[in-house]
């Protein structure tokens, strides 16, 4: 897989993550509130003027399916 290719993948997962925040009414502030990222970095991610880290991707990951449980 390329760097491009990679980039892309990522920022799909990164709006994968999002869609499923939104579908289930979970705000950008309480998945910065639930995870300990902050909003703006959110904000950012969910922009692509930031590719996060994993562990910061997992950490929001984990908060997200623990906040729809």
């Amino acid at each position: 897989m390329t760097k491009a290719q990679q980039s892309i993948a990522v920022q799909e997962a990164v709006q994968h993550l999002f869609e499923r925040a939104d579908g289930a009414g979970i705000t950008t502030l309480k998945l910065a509130s639930l995870s300990g990222i902050s909003r703006v970095s959110l904000s950012y991610w969910r922009n692509g003027h930031v590719t996060p880290n994993l562990g910061g991707y997992l950490r929001v990951m984990a908060a997200l399916d623990k906040a729809m449980a």
